[in-house]
């Protein structure tokens, strides 16, 4: 195989040339014309050469007779005296010059960096696709653009700078928001390895810090507030990189400082620095402590909060203030508040980390918070351009267009940029002379002929949605590359050529290289959203102001019904950035949802002489923006929000629709009134107005911080080995070391004949046997097909790292996997479902497994550990199968009833009567109260809690009492699953009821749950 790709090495030579040629032509010329002359003379040399040569060999007689070859051997002597004179000359010259030329290295090594890091772009998305010839044409223009300067090492700066920032602004222009960051974040890094300010270590450990684990640390853990994951990173995190030597040392000696940051709710990159642990004698509160110069550039800060600067403030304030702050984006500003509360420094041992290091140990400490650390680092490093993306712009983004230069838009679901473009066309005098296609079957002649009348007569064409035209792909690729060429005929320069399609990976790759991307997404927030709801209504005076219902003017009523709607619609789009908490399925609810429900809401209220609340809510809820909705759950949860805003008290004059009361009912206006309202609105939105507890912030940005690493991962060529400087194991090591120690705990096949205890395999007293009896077979089975799989992967990819058989393709991913701490995607295939990294999901494994073979040496267990088993359907259904013929009942009538008990399970030494006991659930959104009884809301900061022990007991006819809350039970934290044939989820178990003292709506928009298994 030959790689033809171009090295980094190899490119920075190439755009050497290219800013030498354009800062200093004469440079560049004359070190070409020297290389031109340097080839020649070396060719007449060797032409020389090989007629000497050529004269020897057919010479007869005595050479020295034949004055032939004398004379030739003569004047060979003189030229070759004057071209080695010359080719040393060169030399000399060639030499100076490329000293010269070397002054510009910074330049191209930068141009190197970064276009390496747009070719890693294409592993994202299909779409992001770029050519070298035009990152070189893009370069180009931004050198030729740049001033001149008299000090020329400013100059080289900003050079650096400009090539830098039009890169990142041109290339954002054509992808998506979720990837802007990462692009930013990349080129951040790459910078600083490149010089050496991060070392592959410190790189390393960032991405895949599961895979320095030693699975050992994690039972020492000496604190209790500490899990045992984190301290075992911990413990990794100081043998792995230098600057982080006595860390552990550290927590141990001042534990509740530690604890106070790991568990601080403000966003802080500052460390604990050195100091008494507080309670040791040292006073809680320094911000008496802190130098005035702190407390100086402190003021300024906390004015423009509205607090008094009369006294210093405390500590209690001060983390207020951090916290309204990190609410905004204002971390430098959060960062010189927390240095008025750090301790007086008495070594600074954490004070000089590098922003890298701070990083990798929030990624460990404070995971939600890597998205503030990352953006805080791009933004140390390239500046706060590089975080703050520019907005979209057709004209801008298109200046540098020309007829043979495509245009394309990635589409986005929820996205038109097709009246954008009419309203560019129309600036510009081309809204008559586009021809556009809608690409589907049978388009392709239609298309030709408008890219034909467009190319002649200087017209605009658009061809839509190219994603549905595969087989025309590859004839579009032709005609666009022809472009400019004598025999695709006449091209009008006025011409341009227009395409929108969503990501695909066939679209051909060529037209992409070389065309301008542009991407156009939805506002995100529930402000931009609900404007853009207004925006696109027309006119909503559509009452006689007259006409009235018995509680107000049908006017008044579809005022307040209508903005209701808008801001239904809002949240339910913006909902599902909060993952599985917000739907377990995203939807894409479009604006042709929300015109559907204005039109029904419009309709109920003309016809009808009363409010009907519970039409609307059927034909609204369950119709129009139902019929996108196949999760069961899923609706139950759409119905709740909708019922928020239809209802009696949505017609009364500023009805609060938040907790806080920010968000209210605007009172009667004309359109311009009800913008002008949402405008005042929160541009960050709290989770209270999706009903959702605090806790749900804190999962969107583990979320969004899973997102970055995992994509930054993916995009990760495999370490080749150890590097100058690195004292850690070679990949190759590391896997070698995870297979030997698999190998080693692996559990054994679970044998059913030897293992078998006396009192496993029963049978009813009726003759029938026991359902759960056949539970447990089908749970060995399992388990047994997933060892054996195990097994055999593991002996032969010890084989492969031995070189005594060939590394597949299987057994390659295999490795990756352990490389990155992820389960093997041949391990994955056999498995239960898992979100577990690999050093979790192993020990996991043997806890399941030793659950399972206790079950069958000794028996049915008292309780049973739910979360452990392979298939917990089939344990719900051998259950009530087991009540069903212990008592005659049919199971078609058979429910469950839900009983929390007061007992631990360990304590548990009896089976119950009927039914079984359960334990090991997760309770995700909520925790159980002991003393009331009920559950209630999580704790901040904690999202899940253990629930107790469940007494799972059949009953006939079951119905939920009024005071449960029916809590869904999913295998994994995703809950998402494939749809089964009877219309659940596969990820979904069975509703858990379980008692509550608040509505079921509370509880519904929380997104409150129940999971067997969590991520960790």
């Amino acid at each position: 195989i030959v790689n033809f790709t171009v090295t980094m090495q190899g490119l920075e030579e190439q755009m050497l040339g290219d800013v030498v040629a354009i800062e200093k032509a004469e440079l560049e010329e004359t070190k070409n014309k020297i290389i031109q002359s340097v080839a020649n003379d070396k060719k007449k040399l060797k032409q020389y050469e090989d007629g000497i040569l050529e004269d020897l060999e057919s010479a007869s007689g005595n050479i020295l007779d034949n004055q032939k070859v004398i004379d030739s051997l003569k004047k060979a002597q003189s030229t070759s005296e004057l071209l080695s004179k010359r080719l040393k000359d060169a030399e000399v010259q060639s030499a100076s010059i490329d000293v010269a030329r070397l002054e510009y290295v910074p330049v191209a090594t930068r141009a190197s960096i970064l276009y390496f890091v747009i070719a890693d772009l294409a592993m994202i998305d299909p779409m992001y696709q770029y050519s070298l010839d035009y990152f070189k044409v893009m370069f180009a223009k931004v050198v030729q653009d740049t001033e001149p300067h008299d000090d020329f090492q400013h100059h080289l700066q900003v050079l650096i700078k400009n090539i830098t920032a039009a890169v990142y602004t041109n290339i954002c222009g054509g992808l998506f928001k979720k990837d802007k960051t990462i692009f930013s974040f990349m080129i951040a890094i790459q910078v600083k390895r490149q010089n050496g300010s991060i070392t592959d270590n410190e790189w390393q450990y960032l991405l895949r810090s599961g895979a320095f684990v030693n699975p050992e640390d994690e039972e020492n853990c000496p604190m209790p507030w500490l899990t045992g994951a984190k301290w075992a990173l911990l413990c990794a995190l100081e043998k792995t990189v230098p600057a982080f030597a006595g860390l552990t040392n550290d927590i141990k000696a001042r534990p509740k400082v530690w604890q106070a940051w790991i568990e601080s709710r403000v966003y802080s990159n500052t460390l604990p620095l050195p100091g008494p642990d507080i309670g040791d004698g040292a006073p809680e509160d320094h911000c008496s402590d802190a130098p005035d110069a702190n407390w100086d550039e402190a003021k300024p800060i906390l004015e423009s909060l509205g607090m008094s600067t009369a006294a210093r403030p405390g500590r209690e304030e001060l983390e207020k203030a951090m916290l309204e702050l990190s609410k905004v984006g204002r971390f430098d500003d959060g960062f010189k508040l927390c240095k008025l509360m750090c301790p007086p420094d008495t070594g600074a041992k954490w004070a000089n980390l590098s922003q890298m290091q701070r990083m990798i140990i929030i990624k460990v400490c404070r995971m939600p918070d890597l998205l503030f650390s990352v953006t805080e680092f791009v933004k140390w490093d390239l500046g706060p351009h590089f975080i703050d993306p520019p907005a979209f712009s057709i004209e801008n983004s298109t200046k540098d267009a020309n007829s043979t230069t495509p245009i394309i838009f990635i589409l986005s679901p929820g996205a038109d940029p097709f009246t954008l473009l009419l309203d560019f066309a129309q600036s510009r005098g081309f809204r008559e002379r586009m021809h556009v296609v809608s690409l589907g079957q049978g388009q392709g002649e239609t298309a030709k002929r408008a890219l034909d009348t467009g190319r002649k007569n200087g017209d605009w064409v658009i061809l839509q949605n190219c994603h549905l035209s595969k087989s025309f792909m590859p004839e579009l690729e032709k005609i666009i590359a022809n472009f400019g060429s004598h025999t695709a005929g006449p091209m009008n320069p006025t011409f341009r050529l227009w395409l929108t399609s969503m990501p695909s990976s066939f679209f051909p790759i060529p037209i992409l290289q070389n065309s301008i991307k542009l991407t156009n997404e939805n506002p995100t927030g529930i402000r931009a959203n609900m404007l853009r709801c207004y925006n696109d209504i027309k006119d909503i005076d559509l009452f006689d102001k007259e006409v009235s219902f018995p509680e107000c003017t049908k006017e008044n009523a579809y005022h307040k019904l209508l903005f209701g709607l808008c801001l239904f619609h809002s949240i339910i789009s913006e909902r599902k950035k909060f993952g599985p908490l917000g739907w377990n399925i995203k939807y894409e609810f479009g604006d042709i949802d929300l015109s559907f429900g204005s039109q029904w809401l419009f309709m109920f209220l003309d016809e009808q002489n009363t409010v009907p609340w519970d039409a609307l809510i059927y034909v609204i809820g369950q119709i129009v923006y139902g019929g996108r909705v196949t999760d069961p759950w899923d609706r139950r949860t759409l119905l709740s929000i909708l019922s928020n805003f239809f209802r009696p008290e949505m017609l009364q004059d500023e009805y609060k629709m938040s907790a806080s009361g920010i968000y209210t009912v605007p009172l009667l206006g004309d359109l311009e009134h009800y913008k002008d309202f949402i405008r005042t609105l929160p541009i960050h939105d709290h989770p209270e107005i999706f009903g959702m507890h605090e806790n749900a912030n804190i999962a969107f940005q583990l979320q969004e911080c899973e997102i970055l690493l995992n994509t930054v991962l993916s995009v990760q060529p495999r370490a080749a080995g150890k590097s100058s400087g690195d004292s850690g194991p070679t990949p190759e090591e590391m896997v070698q070391q995870k297979v030997i120690e698999f190998e080693s705990t692996i559990p054994a096949i679970l044998d059913i004949e030897e293992e078998s205890g006396p009192n496993t395999w029963r049978t009813m007293p009726n003759g029938l046997p026991y359902s759960l009896c056949t539970v447990l077979n089908h749970e060995i089975e399992k388990f047994n097909k997933l060892l054996k799989a195990m097994y055999q992967t593991l002996a032969e990819l010890q084989k492969a790292l031995k070189g005594l058989t060939v590394l597949s393709e299987d057994l390659d991913a295999m490795f990756n996997s352990f490389l990155n701490n992820q389960v093997p995607m041949l391990w994955e295939k056999k498995a239960y479902p898992s979100l577990k990294p690999l050093g979790s999901w192993y020990k996991d494994l043997l806890e399941r497994v030793a659950f399972t073979r206790k079950w069958l040496r000794k028996g049915e267990p008292p309780a049973f550990w739910m979360s452990g088993m392979f298939y917990p359907h089939g344990f719900m259904t051998g259950t009530l199968q087991a009540y069903a013929r212990q008592t005659g009942t049919s199971v078609d009538v058979l429910g469950f009833k839900f009983t929390i008990m007061e007992m631990p399970a360990e304590e548990i030494d009896k089976s119950p009567e009927a039914g079984v006991y359960v334990y090991g659930l997760f309770m995700d959104s909520c925790l159980w109260n002991k003393e009331k009884w009920v559950i209630e809301d999580s704790l901040p900061g904690v999202p899940y809690a253990q629930l107790p022990v469940v007494h799972f007991l059949p009953e006939k006819h079951h119905k939920k009492p009024d005071t449960y809350y029916a809590a869904p039970l999913y295998k994994t934290t995703v809950r998402k699953g494939n749809l089964s044939s009877l219309g659940q989820s596969t990820n979904f178990v069975l509703a858990v009821e379980v008692p509550s003292d608040m509505s079921e709506d509370y509880w519904v928009q929380k997104g409150a749950a129940l999971v067997c298994a969590l991520n960790d």
